[in-house]
């Protein structure tokens, strides 16, 4: 997993998105963590299921847009 994630997402988003993590982490699992390891648990989500999530979201549109 070294190096950029296969989907990366914008500044604003990822910052939302490590704040997020930290407060699951908070309140599913009791469990306070920093920006560091949830930035590594964001870009661990974004390689390893980030291209299944964009593939589905493309064949979702391509099926909607096939209808019209």
């Amino acid at each position: 997993m070294r190096g950029k994630p296969a989907v990366t997402i914008p500044d604003d988003a990822r910052k939302r998105a490590i704040i997020s993590i930290q407060r699951y982490f908070a309140d599913q699992l009791d469990l306070e963590i920093g920006d560091l390891k949830a930035a590594l648990v964001l870009d661990y989500f974004l390689a390893e299921h980030g291209p299944t999530v964009y593939n589905q979201a493309i064949a979702d549109a391509r099926a909607f847009f096939d209808e019209r």
